[in-house]
């Protein structure tokens, strides 16, 4: 009938009104950040989150805390009042946790995050730690590193004294903070890639659990190198292992590299590492060093414009004159001017990163390996020399008297007549003079 035809074509522009509806999303304040994270609301008439009844996140870092869901009383993030009372979610982001609630057994895991309705009238334990490895040894951290990367590729630890160095420096002797014993590296040839890779490594049908994600290219890392930095799981061998995945123009790995001489960074982190100061002047050097492989770090991921350079010839350190191997070798500071001078005298950059980079060690050169007062290049001292025969020239009064009256000539590729026309030639007989 007419009516049902009209009821049909009423109920299909519902349907229609329904898909094209435009979806309201739910605005959010604060962070979510490494440990706890509590979302709740304001009661803070005078915060603005509390006049709109909008939720709010309260970070608790690591740590552990009890609290009744409809008793809290958390930092507001908006007004900085102790005054978020009603708790609804909690989200563990990047951390080992467990929750429970009163008389509960503990829901433990590593989920890089992990998302939990709270229930009003409950009393909760949230317990949130930094992710660390859990070996016995340093000799089975290696052990169980090299077994789980089995499953990616074959990996044996290749220099172990340098890993007793990092461990020692980095992270203060604690070996169960080292997560790239086994680790690997996912290159892309653009951003839409690389998203897809690491979206791929997030999924569930892998054996192992996403346990920290952290993304470095929105924001600089420590190193201010631009990559996706993942932590993976393997619960089979009970170890963390690690993925970075980043674009192929950042890279400096050997063979997938664009970046001319892309071992100077690496090496000159080797060269600062371990480098305890012992006196103020080489104190100055070590912040110099840790700033000029930050600008090195930074070209290469181009968080800093491109420099240029000319070709400039550079002089030898004078504090390495007549010092043997084993002095050098035996003293940073030294063995930083032999380093620094030998890359400078090597690296012949082509590329506009190249040649930034090249800028960057000769500022750091100049200005605390030999020092400003000092030429640290042919061109330094060649600008010396004019400046001293200009102060020499200045301060002779017979020189300068002779300049004042000076008449420049110019030499012609025809010879002089002496006749009325050589007026217009302004020509003269030099013989005469």
């Amino acid at each position: 009938t007419k009516e049902n035809e009209e009821s049909t074509k009423n109920e299909e522009t519902k349907q229609k009104e329904n898909i094209l509806t435009k979806e309201e999303g739910k605005t959010e304040v604060g962070e979510i950040k490494p440990g706890i994270n509590l979302q709740g609301y304001c009661t803070n008439a005078d915060c603005l989150t509390a006049k709109i009844k909008l939720l709010v996140w309260a970070n608790l870092g690591f740590g552990d805390v009890s609290f009744a869901s409809d008793k809290t009383s958390f930092c507001c993030p908006a007004c900085k009042q102790t005054t978020v009372t009603l708790v609804v979610k909690a989200i563990f982001f990047n951390s080992e946790y467990s929750i429970s609630f009163f008389g509960s057994t503990p829901m433990k895991g590593n989920y890089y995050q992990s998302s939990h309705r709270i229930n009003s009238g409950l009393s909760y334990q949230l317990k949130a730690r930094k992710i660390k490895q859990h070996a016995t040894s340093l000799e089975d951290l290696i052990a169980r590193s090299e077994a789980a990367m089995t499953m990616v590729k074959p990996s044996k630890v290749g220099d172990k004294a340098r890993l007793l160095e990092k461990i020692r420096y980095d992270y203060n002797g604690d070996y169960n903070q080292v997560f790239n014993i086994g680790s690997f590296t996912i290159l892309c040839d653009n951003p839409t890639k690389l998203q897809a890779a690491v979206a791929v490594m997030k999924d569930d049908r892998f054996n192992f659990t996403v346990s920290e994600d952290e993304d470095f290219f929105q924001r600089q890392s420590k190193t201010h190198y631009k990559f996706h930095n993942i932590k993976l799981y393997l619960p089979k061998y009970d170890v963390y292992i690690e993925m970075q995945a980043t674009l192929k123009s950042f890279t400096t790995l050997q063979g997938y590299t664009v970046i001319e001489n892309p071992k100077l960074s690496h090496l000159f982190y080797e060269h600062i590492q371990a480098w305890k100061s012992t006196n103020s002047e080489d104190e100055e050097m070590k912040k110099a060093s840790d700033k000029t492989l930050t600008k090195i770090n930074d070209i290469i991921c181009e968080w800093i414009d491109d420099k240029e350079i000319h070709n400039i010839g550079i002089l030898k350190p004078p504090q390495l004159s007549k010092k043997s191997e084993a002095e050098i070798n035996g003293n940073i500071p030294l063995k930083m001017a032999h380093f620094v001078y030998e890359q400078l005298c090597t690296f012949a950059p082509e590329k506009k990163k190249g040649k930034a980079i090249y800028v960057t060690l000769y500022e750091y050169y100049k200005k605390y390996v030999i020092g400003d007062k000092y030429p640290a290049s042919c061109a330094d001292f060649a600008l010396l020399l004019q400046e001293a025969r200009k102060q020499e020239m200045e301060e002779d009064i017979a020189i300068a008297q002779a300049l004042e009256t000076y008449i420049p000539l110019q030499a012609n590729n025809y010879p002089h007549i002496d006749t009325n026309d050589n007026e217009k030639q302004e020509t003269f007989d030099c013989y005469q003079y």
